[in-house]
């Protein structure tokens, strides 16, 4: 690991607290986060964009306005009022990713942090940071060391991990209802991203992890501080199967 990335995942470290029951974290900005702003027209164009989308599928717009519903009551994200739109900073485009063969989450909203406007993304003003997840070769040659291999996953785990406020305004985005009434929403948690190369921001583009997820994986590290108390979880739920 750089130097620079030490000092990153150490500054993320710093940042990193409990708050009621939730870990909140800073976005790692670099010195191009001042050359962010007006980029409002790209969003609403990119909105009016997907409203002419949703006329040719409606089920689409059903499918899409219920994640934006769920994740309001959910406190993910919060609708703002006009005074405190004022102090928006950058506006995330958004677009659906959809896969009806899925048994689960057949629609998934994903952020365009990659959109520039003026020569500039908000990806371009987050550190990448360094690579946290564990190395593929290593995990595969541990998976063939036992006979039983155990495997979770976290439910919309990067939206359990809150977002600093004086960060927030950096996360916001326009929505239409099927009525027509425009709403600016805030991320209070982290957002889910696209990437520069056109993927989706699941940290394995390039083997990295862009900034804003590499704070996501930041919370396994504070696990490990001394300064780390455990949080009530209910136990788990270990289905047999066999190989």
């Amino acid at each position: 690991m750089s130097t620079h990335d030490k000092h990153i995942l150490e500054k993320s470290k710093e940042h990193l607290i409990q708050e009621e029951g939730h870990f909140s974290v800073r976005i790692p900005f670099n010195e191009k986060k001042n050359q962010l702003h007006g980029n409002v027209e790209l969003a609403r164009t990119r909105l009016q964009s997907l409203q002419n989308r949703f006329k040719r599928d409606k089920q689409l717009q059903e499918d899409y306005e219920a994640i934006i519903t769920d994740h309001e009551e959910k406190g993910y994200i919060r609708r703002l009022t006009e005074k405190e739109n004022e102090v928006t900073k950058w506006w995330l485009p958004h677009f659906p990713v959809i896969n009806r063969m899925k048994d689960t989450t057949k629609v998934r909203i994903v952020f365009d942090a990659a959109a520039k406007s003026w020569g500039n993304s908000l990806n371009d003003a987050i550190e990448i940071g360094p690579k946290l997840q564990g190395d593929l070769i290593k995990i595969l040659l541990r998976f063939r060391r036992y006979s039983v291999a155990l495997a979770c996953d976290i439910s919309e785990m990067y939206l359990q991990i809150r977002i600093d406020k004086e960060d927030r305004p950096w996360l916001r985005f326009l929505w239409q209802t099927k009525e027509g009434k425009e709403y600016v929403f805030e991320f209070e948690r982290l957002v889910f991203v696209f990437e520069e190369d056109g993927t989706e921001g699941d940290g394995h583009s390039q083997g990295r992890f862009i900034g804003l997820e590499g704070l996501g994986t930041s919370v396994v590290i504070g696990i490990s501080s001394p300064s780390f108390s455990p949080l009530s979880f209910p136990p788990p739920s270990i289905q047999p199967f066999s190989i």
